[in-house]
């Protein structure tokens, strides 16, 4: 197994350093300039002078975390689960395209924003990565244990989990993320201060040791590298702790 690196999550850049490091990826990439100045503006503009609303936005560091991380995933395929507006797509491959990493890049939406907002920065993306950027319109349910079945297990170095935010959608989606991520490997879960996403958190805190956790509370987003295969026996479990708040609340 390749030696993993069990001090990435230690050696964190701070909320400052990584929005430089998002600030700065933009000033090296035209594709990562492009969609930081559509969230900085609220709207993305394509080479051809179309444009789309920005209205779903990651925040500058969150975009810092991907633009880190991504380049230090140690297989080329990364996988975004909901698609959005396309910026944690469009940093990861911004990031690994200008550290000269093979680019292998797969988002699973079938369902898009409605009203085609989300669609010009898709079609640039397709325009600027040509088949190394996949969009597959079908649930990630579905669509990550057929990747599983076609590329293998521990075949991907990074995946960013924001799709269907209700509990059983999101654990499905971490238990498929966790076949398919290779040992030193990122899941990054959005939104995870919320009570459906939070609770598959806590599991994994509770069960999956074989997990580095680390939240960001003020950016929502929970950061899980794996350092190792899982151990333990089939019968392990572990009971962890279900938030009694319902809906979309945070606190």
């Amino acid at each position: 197994m390749p030696q993993v690196d069990d001090k990435i999550l230690k050696d964190l850049p701070c909320k400052a350093d990584l929005e430089a490091i998002a600030l700065s990826l933009g000033q090296r990439n035209e594709v990562a300039k492009r969609v930081i100045e559509g969230l900085q503006s609220g709207r993305f503009f394509h080479p051809d002078g179309r444009s789309d609303t920005v209205d779903i936005r990651l925040d500058l560091d969150q975009l810092g975390l991907i633009a880190h991380l991504a380049p230090k995933a140690p297989k080329p395929l990364c996988i975004d689960i909901g698609f959005g507006m396309g910026s944690s797509s469009a940093i990861c491959l911004a990031a690994r395209e200008d550290a000269g990493l093979p680019l292998d890049h797969v988002v699973f939406d079938p369902f898009g924003l409605g009203g085609g907002r989300g669609e010009v920065v898709e079609e640039y993306l397709h325009q600027s990565y040509g088949d190394a950027f996949q969009r597959i319109w079908k649930l990630s349910e579905l669509g990550l244990p057929a990747l599983c079945e076609e590329r293998g297990v521990e075949s991907a170095g990074y995946v960013f989990i924001d799709g269907d935010h209700r509990f059983e959608a999101v654990m499905a989606d971490f238990v498929f993320a966790d076949l398919l991520c290779a040992p030193g490997g990122f899941i990054i879960l959005d939104d995870a201060s919320f009570p459906a996403i939070e609770t598959v958190v806590n599991f994994i805190r509770a069960n999956r040791h074989e997990m580095e956790v680390h939240m960001f509370p003020a950016e929502n987003c929970c950061l899980l590298h794996k350092t190792r295969h899982r151990g333990g026996e089939w019968s392990d479990f572990e009971p962890f702790a279900v938030p009694h708040r319902s809906g979309w609340t945070r606190a």
